[in-house]
């Protein structure tokens, strides 16, 4: 059960941070679109957002299958294992996020001086 939940968890976590900016990015370009009357062009995900899922997928899942015995049993023994879903859930969403800011770091850097300029100009970020 601890083995399921720990997976599950991890998979989850990594699912829903990886896709959370998009569909973010999507639901603000349609509103938009609908605002100024045009069709809504998709954005693209950044790849290095997948790169870093499946490296969060590493970096988290190896310790936390290596001590599940440790670390989710014991969550699970003392309150229920809804909540040591949640646990390892947010464990794998921390993890992610600081590979994700670090992964950001590089995207906003790949930018031309001819964005950059756009950007700074329009005001929009």
């Amino acid at each position: 059960m601890a083995l399921a939940l720990a997976i599950g968890g991890l998979i989850a976590a990594t699912l829903f941070r990886t896709f959370l900016p998009l569909f973010i990015k999507i639901r603000a370009e349609f509103e938009l679109a609908q605002r100024e009357n045009r069709p809504a062009v998709i954005p693209k995900v950044e790849a290095i957002w997948l790169y870093m899922a499946g490296i969060n997928i590493i970096v988290m899942g190896f310790p936390l299958f290596a001590t599940i015995d440790s670390f989710t049993e014991p969550i699970m023994n003392v309150t229920s294992p809804f909540i040591a879903f949640f646990v390892v859930f947010a464990a794998a969403n921390l993890s992610l996020e600081g590979l994700f800011r670090l992964a950001d770091v590089g995207v906003s850097a790949n930018k031309t001086p001819a964005e950059t300029a756009t950007e700074t100009k329009s005001g929009l970020p």
